[in-house]
């Protein structure tokens, strides 16, 4: 009888063990199809090779410093995913802040990151000049660089000053901060901008005789306006992308040439939107 009994009770706990072998291999089962699921909906992003900035309209600014994670608690850029130089300028497409997001480059020669996209603070923000002090006070060198279409700027801060901050409009008004740097009276402002100004001496000399005054003056130096009004039309010496690259590659590095200067890079970048802690 006892021994019936022990038979019994012995059958029942191998019963037992195979039940809970089985619900585990089903739960390990569960467990992998998710941890695949997961490697499917997120794959592998993969660095590649350092490419030039594109050319165009371009806001970015030069950090001295390895630290990635840091540049993006200091923008602002609470959420970012990583990303190579292909996939980080391919997403940085808007041109102003509620389109574009910010891309942190990978390290390049093992000293620099650089970081764009219009979601950065304007240069004319108010608060940009604490935006440029904070980020100096931090690393070893900041520098800005904005690229418009006929607006130009370019800033620098250290130590949590900013020491030189010039902003040209496109109405040939200029904001300057601080005394021009080496980098500035060398380089040619190898642009120039067209403008245009009222002339009475000219209208009246168009009134009098418009086929005489065509002939004296060709069609490029003036302009006919309304009421017969006459426009001279002038160029002054004015900044142009090339400009704005040639100061960037002597206060840090420039974008635009990043290949032939035989830049490296390592690692990945970050990429993501700013909380907008500075105005824009």
């Amino acid at each position: 009888m006892i021994f019936k009994k022990l038979i019994y009770l012995l059958t029942i706990s191998i019963g037992i063990t195979a039940c809970n072998s089985d619900k585990k291999l089903s739960v390990d089962k569960q467990n992998e199809n998710t941890v695949n699921e997961i490697k499917q909906e997120t794959p592998k992003v993969e660095a590649d090779s350092i490419i030039n900035f594109p050319q165009g309209r371009r806001i970015w600014i030069a950090l001295k410093t390895t630290d990635q994670k840091k540049v993006a608690e200091l923008i602002g850029l609470d959420k970012f995913e990583l990303t190579n130089w292909k996939t980080g300028f391919s997403k940085i497409v808007g041109k102003n802040k509620f389109s574009s997001r910010v891309f942190i480059t990978p390290i390049i020669n093992n000293e620099w990151i650089l970081v764009t996209g219009f979601d950065l603070p304007a240069i004319v923000s108010k608060d940009f000049e604490d935006f440029a002090e904070e980020l100096s006070k931090t690393f070893d060198h900041f520098s800005y660089y904005y690229i418009g279409r006929e607006t130009f700027g370019l800033a620098k801060a250290n130590n949590g000053i900013l020491e030189r901050y010039i902003y040209y409009n496109d109405n040939s008004t200029i904001t300057e901060k601080g005394n021009k740097t080496n980098a500035e009276k060398t380089t040619q402002l190898i642009g120039d901008l067209e403008q245009s100004r009222y002339s009475e001496k000219l209208t009246r000399a168009y009134k009098q005789s418009p086929s005489n005054f065509k002939n004296l003056l060709g069609n490029d130096e003036y302009i006919i306006g309304f009421d017969d009004e006459i426009y001279e039309v002038y160029t002054i010496p004015w900044p142009n992308r090339f400009y704005i690259c040639k100061i960037a590659e002597q206060w840090s590095i420039n974008p635009t040439t990043l290949i032939e200067d035989g830049a490296t890079s390592e690692g990945l970048g970050l990429l993501g939107k700013t909380n907008y802690k500075y105005s824009n």
